[in-house]
């Protein structure tokens, strides 16, 4: 998350750290740290907020009567869809193409390209980023992220498709063709 690149948090998780060596962690440090610097973060924090008011706004209110059948899932214990909260996302629904403007203007669609180049710049290793970038895709199990926060992600997981962020948050381009760039390099 970040508001400008002097004030930002960079988060790493632990299969982050028990699952890359040092030389990878480094590169994969790197990469974030560019992505900050070019404010493509910043840009993206403030799209989330924005997004993220919407999806505030039609969280699901408890009920003792548990899920609607009509969902053919469950959103969780006790919980159902409302309509109430629904009406009092209009407004910040309204904002959302302007936060999609904002966001296409300050972030390029190969930011990501760009960090994994800056990235290479700081560490002068491509295939530490290159196995970094194998390493991560190929988890077993990667982890269950909400699609607000899936563009923090190095890989962004497959569990974040929510139409409505995909359609403010390009997706980065695929990570063969990202490991393929960095081993030309």
């Amino acid at each position: 998350m970040a508001r400008n690149a002097d004030e930002s948090a960079l988060v790493v998780t632990r299969g982050l750290l028990d699952g890359l060596t040092r030389v990878e962690l480094e590169a994969v440090l790197a990469h974030q740290l560019a992505r900050i610097r070019s404010g493509e973060v910043a840009a993206g924090s403030a799209a989330l907020l924005a997004l993220g008011g919407t999806r505030v706004a039609s969280v699901p209110e408890p009920s003792p009567a548990g899920p609607p059948a009509s969902t053919g899932r469950a959103l969780g214990p006790g919980l159902q869809p409302s309509a109430r909260p629904a009406r009092l996302a209009w407004p910040l629904l309204l904002v959302a193409p302007l936060t999609r403007a904002l966001v296409v203007r300050l972030v390029e669609p190969g930011a990501d390209s760009e960090a994994d180049v800056a990235a290479v710049q700081v560490t002068r290793f491509p295939p530490a980023l290159a196995a970094a970038l194998e390493k991560v895709a190929a988890a077993p199990e990667p982890p269950a992220v909400s699609d607000l926060v899936a563009h923090l992600w190095l890989v962004p997981p497959d569990s974040a498709n929510d139409p409505a962020v995909q359609r403010v948050f390009d997706p980065p381009p695929p990570v063969a063709d990202r490991i393929d760039t960095l081993l030309e390099l």
